[in-house]
């Protein structure tokens, strides 16, 4: 094969699989109540710091006595090492909090979570950036210079290609771990196939990768990964009977129990509590006949409107189908009324409002704001989100917000 096309798959495959990587740890992280608003800081840093490194490393290599030559092995190990360290990287993340000792109530401190950014996305940023400096070193040495600009191009269609299969094949489908485990496959995949020469260095990066390809699937025999996956997954919820756990494209969702109380986790933070003292709180802070519920209805505050006596009707929302599906299958039964309950899903937060559009007014709206704390909690309390709820309030009607802002 032509050495620029063969440089520009190359690039593409570091592109892609980087940018794969940084969006399953990034998710990992995120449920596991590492970071919030920082987080998009902290890694980009990170990723500063591992490309300064890989350009400092491969500017002492492209000068030494043999420069193509460990310039090849360079660009050919990389992929192998982190074949390994992404599978690795996110079974590290989901026992970081149980080695603290932190349960899923209890955020990470942000001295922690500067270290997990730190440990996860510098090396991560080092391997991408020390193959596409090699690659591209390699094709200023090659005899095709003149297409060096189609070098970045090639990276940021990686880039892309990795965000949609992402989003519309790997988040759907696949856990966390599956999709590292299937993209560090593909890296040695890629290393055999485009690496192979009879030199003797040629023939030592084969002997490397069969190898590593050997370990590597022998990690999936006899059901080991799913294991690890099952076992890494449930390490953060340590004391609790796990009822329900399960990756869904927009939440990572538990349901657990410890003692007599029921918890529903979202991203590794509680969303539901029951029996929780609030729901019969405002429970009687509400007016009917009609009462809308986001975020709740299904876990509890059904049960309590039914004690109200002003209450005649209620519409319960939830922000995720997926969960709604879960929550409804587990309450339903088991709320004791004779009013009118209308169970409605949204896709997402901001479809709230266009699911239940055809549902009238109310007297009453009780908000539970979704992943207090995010960009998505905050949404809740914002203007935008107000002024459609007020349209669907009779003229005196009122808002009622659950849990904390």
């Amino acid at each position: 094969m032509n050495i620029f096309y063969k440089i520009m798959i190359l690039l593409f495959a570091s592109g892609a699989t980087a940018a794969l990587a940084q969006m399953v740890l990034l998710r990992e992280i995120a449920n596991q109540v590492f970071l919030t608003a920082d987080i998009i800081f902290f890694t980009a840093i990170s990723w500063i710091a591992g490309a300064v490194m890989a350009f400092q490393a491969l500017k002492k290599q492209a000068k030494g006595k043999s420069p193509e030559k460990n310039l090849n092995f360079t660009a050919a190990i990389m992929p192998v090492i982190n074949a390994f360290y992404i599978t690795g990287a996110v079974i590290l993340v989901r026992y970081f909090k149980p080695v603290l000792k932190l349960g899923p109530e209890t955020p990470a401190p942000g001295w922690a979570a500067q270290v997990m950014c730190i440990a996860v996305f510098v090396p991560i940023a080092f391997m991408a950036f020390a193959s596409i400096f090699t690659l591209m070193e390699a094709l200023k040495k090659s005899k095709a210079p003149k297409f060096m600009p189609v070098t970045a191009a090639s990276v940021l269609a990686g880039i892309a290609a990795a965000y949609v299969i992402y989003v519309f094949w790997a988040v759907k489908y696949y856990t966390n771990l599956d999709v590292v485990y299937t993209l560090g496959i593909f890296n040695l995949a890629i290393v055999y196939l485009f690496f192979r020469d009879k030199t003797m260095e040629g023939r030592w990066i084969m002997l490397t990768t069969i190898g590593a390809l050997i370990i590597y699937i022998g990690f999936n025999i006899a059901g080991v990964k799913q294991k690890v996956d099952e076992t890494s997954s449930r390490a953060l919820y340590a004391g609790y009977t796990i009822i329900a756990q399960k990756e869904f494209p927009t939440v990572n969702f538990c349901m657990a129990k410890k003692g007599e109380e029921y918890r529903v986790f979202e991203n590794g933070t509680t969303a539901y509590k029951i029996p929780d003292p609030q729901y019969p709180m405002i429970a009687r802070l509400a007016k009917g006949p009609r009462v809308l519920v986001i975020n709740g209805g299904l876990a509890g505050m059904a049960n309590a409107l039914s004690k109200n006596n002003t209450v005649k009707e209620m519409v319960c929302v939830e922000a995720d189908p997926y969960i709604a599906v879960v929550l409804e299958k587990a309450y339903r039964n088991g709320i004791q009324t004779g009013k009118r309950i209308d169970y409605v899903s949204a896709h997402d937060t901001r479809g709230i409002a266009e699911a239940i559009k055809d549902k009238g007014r109310f007297n009453s709206i009780i908000i539970y704001p979704r992943l207090p704390g995010s960009s998505e909690g905050r949404y809740y309390f914002s203007p935008e989100f107000k002024a459609l709820l007020d349209n669907m309030l009779e003229k005196d009607g009122q808002m009622i917000y659950g849990g904390n802002k």
